[in-house]
């Protein structure tokens, strides 16, 4: 077989696997199936099938299949991954632990340290909370406003 031929039969098989909406990620994995089949019926001394477009529509069926059913397992392991939420259980905003357990907390370019679980919402000497001490980096502003005193911006260091 020449490369015209080849171009003009690849040309048909991929006509004929995207009328039956057969993904081009599969092709590969489609003609290994096929091979193994050809492989298989040869070595038992059975007939085997020319490599034809028909021949891959009747294995796409089984490969869909498998397909599907790895696909499920690697959801049931994403979702087994991942504990469900205890209702009774609230969890510290800082550390995401249970306030019944000691966690640890990481702080912005301090490194990590135990969580005392306190609200996010200290109040700091110039009456302004956690979250306006913030720059958009998630670091602490040095200087908030023009009230925030040498107080405030040492508290902020320390939380």
């Amino acid at each position: 077989m020449d490369r015209t031929d080849a171009e003009a039969m690849a040309i048909v098989f991929i006509q004929t696997l995207d009328l039956k909406n057969i993904p081009y990620q599969h092709y590969g994995e489609l003609y290994n199936r096929i091979a193994q089949l050809r492989a298989s019926r040869t070595a038992q001394g059975l007939k085997t099938d020319e490599f034809s477009a028909d021949l891959m529509l009747a294995c796409w069926d089984g490969l869909a299949s498998d397909i599907a059913r790895r696909e499920r397992e690697h959801n049931d392991q994403l979702r087994s991954r991942y504990l469900p939420p205890d209702p009774d259980d609230d969890q510290c905003p800082r550390c995401f632990m249970s306030f019944k357990k000691p966690g640890i907390e990481v702080v912005p370019r301090k490194g990590a340290r135990t969580c005392y679980h306190k609200p996010l919402t200290q109040v700091f000497p110039c009456g302004h909370d956690l979250g306006e001490h913030m720059d958009s980096a998630g670091g602490f502003n040095r200087i908030c406003c023009p009230e925030c005193t040498p107080a405030c911006r040492n508290a902020a260091a320390n939380s």
